[in-house]
């Protein structure tokens, strides 16, 4: 196969800190290389400096066997190669048509004036709509849609642009498995015509479904470039941690305690649908469904960002009024949001201050910041999160995108919750952070608290949850103890299965 993207020797550093050490990797026509490794491995830094957002400091890239250099995106998108970035790069207050064509509308003449041909860009848009199968119009705003459809909005977008070579950091991160394997069958169909991918994800078996080659990098370095079929899962957690990870999902089992959090009958506009369930001390119940289910829609209504409409919710027994995620933090619920930056963190802000932001009234003292126990806290949580950080003072964006999701969860421990609402806490973090997080979630059980943990990664919440709640167009379709249900079980039910079908 035809090589058209080739790099020699590149190296990075950043702050005096070698970040890049002499990578090679190339890219052949029609194929799929994926890139695996932990957070901090250097996969995206890597692909921002083919993308020109990052200088090399040493190497060569060369496209279609010519020696390039590219100082911004722009230049690269120009030269046939477009990115989609692991955090949504996207305007909320445009429609999906003008997101997917911002830049580059087209135009048309009209009484001798050139002004945008809006018809043109809604076919263009309703054609990618339609082959992503989503029953939606073009003119819908996108802050009006999920994360998983704003990740498929980028993805479109790139595509639109008629790219050579699609650079894919993280793309099926909120993705179910459904939708991930619809998108695999586009990036096949889509290989047929030549286009090559740069796959970047944690998902070891992702990576081994739609690889042609695999890269495993660990520390700023390539340890191996394999063919997909010669290598084995264990293999490649091997080769990206250096050594074995013994347990994937460190359950925690133990005796449920008092009734923390009640729902009955909890109804939200057209979309949540008489929502009703029962968390316990020391329980971790996950709630799964396809996009579009509902999911995030109730843990938004149940922290107070959406309105409702119809039923109660009870903590510790006891009815509580939730008009606000004010209120929901007074009742000790917290929500940790699937969108890192949108509803999580502050981007320009300090490591420290996104952790104590949450418990102000903590990190302060007669309305001035306490900056010693700032620091304090900040140290204590990113030892205990493995957050790989240079000074606490460092500025959350710089970080790598599971780092940041590792702040963003310390930020949520920081508080006095009881109820911990979880909305994909594992999105973009590496197999050994992973752990880390369950490990956290297991203390919080054993302390007493209740953990609702959204997840699209229907193997996770068996290895790590006590309960599943699945839900279907709205409503809570079925509960499954997690010691007797599978993931072919669980998936049926998310798909809109029902029981008689099963006989």
């Amino acid at each position: 196969m035809e090589t058209i993207l080739e790099l020699r020797d590149i190296e990075k550093i950043f702050s005096q800190n070698t970040v890049l050490h002499g990578i090679n990797f190339d890219l052949r026509k029609g194929e799929v290389h994926s890139i695996i490794g932990e957070n901090g491995a250097g996969k995206t830094v890597l692909m921002q400096i083919i993308m020109g957002i990052y200088p090399k400091d040493d190497g060569s890239i060369y496209l279609n066997g010519s020696e390039v250099n590219f100082s911004s995106p722009r230049q690269a998108q120009n030269m046939g190669i477009s990115m989609i970035y692991q955090d949504i790069w996207l305007f909320p207050d445009l429609s999906i048509a003008q997101n997917v064509f911002i830049g580059r509308e087209p135009s048309k003449r009209s009484l001798n004036c050139k002004i945008i041909d809006y018809q043109k860009m809604y076919d263009e848009t309703s054609r990618l709509l339609k082959m992503f199968h989503l029953n939606m119009e073009p003119n819908v705003l996108v802050k009006k849609l999920g994360t998983a459809q704003k990740k498929t909005v980028e993805i479109m977008r790139a595509l639109s642009r008629n790219a050579a070579i699609i650079i894919m950091d993280e793309p099926t991160e909120s993705f179910s498995q459904q939708e991930t394997d619809h998108l695999f069958d586009i990036i096949n169909e889509i290989k047929k015509d030549g286009v090559s991918f740069v796959f970047i994800s944690h998902r070891i078996e992702d990576v081994i479904k739609i690889s042609d080659r695999i890269t495993i990098m660990r520390d700023g370095k390539v340890i191996d470039t394999v063919q997909k079929n010669e290598i084995k899962r264990s293999s490649i957690i091997d080769k990206m941690l250096g050594n074995d990870l013994a347990d994937g999902y460190p359950k925690l089992t133990i005796s449920k305690g008092e009734e923390l959090l009640r729902v009955e009958g909890l109804t939200s506009g057209e979309i949540i649908k008489n929502i009703g369930f029962v968390m316990h001390e020391g329980e971790i119940i996950g709630l799964t469904g396809l996009m579009g289910s509902g999911r995030t829609t109730l843990a938004r209504t149940i922290f107070g960002v959406n309105k409702i409409d119809r039923g109660n919710i009870f903590v510790r027994k006891k009815k509580v009024a939730i008009l606000s995620p004010r209120d929901a933090i007074r009742s000790g619920i917290c929500y940790i949001s699937d969108d890192r930056f949108g509803k999580g963190l502050f981007a320009s802000f300090d490591i420290g201050t996104n952790i104590n932001i949450s418990n102000l009234k903590k990190a302060s003292k007669f309305w001035l910041l306490r900056n010693g126990f700032i620091k304090k806290i900040a140290k204590k949580y990113v030892k205990q999160l493995g957050i790989r950080v240079l000074d606490i003072e460092e500025r959350t964006d710089y970080l790598s995108g599971g780092n940041q999701q590792k702040v963003l969860l310390a930020k949520w421990f920081n508080t006095d919750a009881c109820i911990f609402i979880m909305d994909e806490p594992t999105r973009g973090i590496d197999i050994v952070s992973k752990v880390d997080v369950y490990n956290i979630m297991n203390e919080l059980k054993r302390k007493g608290s209740a953990i609702l943990f959204i997840s699209s990664n229907i193997p996770e919440l068996l290895g790590i949850c006590d309960r599943i709640i699945v839900m279907y167009d709205g409503k809570v379709v079925k509960k499954l103890d997690t010691e007797d249900t599978s993931v072919d079980e669980v998936f049926h039910y998310a798909t809109g299965g029902r029981d008689i079908e099963r006989l």
